[in-house]
């Protein structure tokens, strides 16, 4: 089994899955393979222990920050504040439940000017 087989099998198991590629043999068309089947980061040589050390936490920290996000919108989809579609508003305290009623007051109609002056009439750019 090769590298891309790898990625597929990962990817075929965990969609979420954080996959780094390193191998001896890459060329640009196994990297970009690799990359379209899921792989994070393709590299076509070894890499320093401390290079290595970096991308693996890059890699965990990605994989974190995706967990985060599916457990925010799962937050916010079970949220009885949140609007049916969403919103960027989310809270629960008495100032943001002041600020939503706000917000969600109808407004009242924008005062027009006492000024007799008149609108000028728009120019038709159409001449047919």
């Amino acid at each position: 089994m090769d590298g891309l087989e790898v990625v597929r099998e990962l990817k075929g198991h965990d969609p979420e899955a954080v996959v780094m590629v390193v191998t001896g043999f890459g060329t640009i068309e196994t990297a970009v393979t690799a990359m379209q089947r899921g792989a994070y980061d393709f590299h076509h040589q070894a890499l320093p222990p401390e290079v290595l050390r970096a991308k693996v936490d890059q890699g965990l920290e990605l994989a974190g920050t995706r967990r985060q996000v599916q457990r925010l919108k799962a937050t916010t989809r079970s949220s009885p504040t949140m609007p049916p579609g969403g919103g960027a508003l989310v809270g629960s305290s008495e100032p943001m439940a002041r600020l939503l009623a706000l917000v969600r007051k109808p407004r009242s109609p924008t005062p027009r000017s006492s000024s007799t002056a008149r609108a000028a009439p728009a120019k038709s750019w159409w001449r047919g």
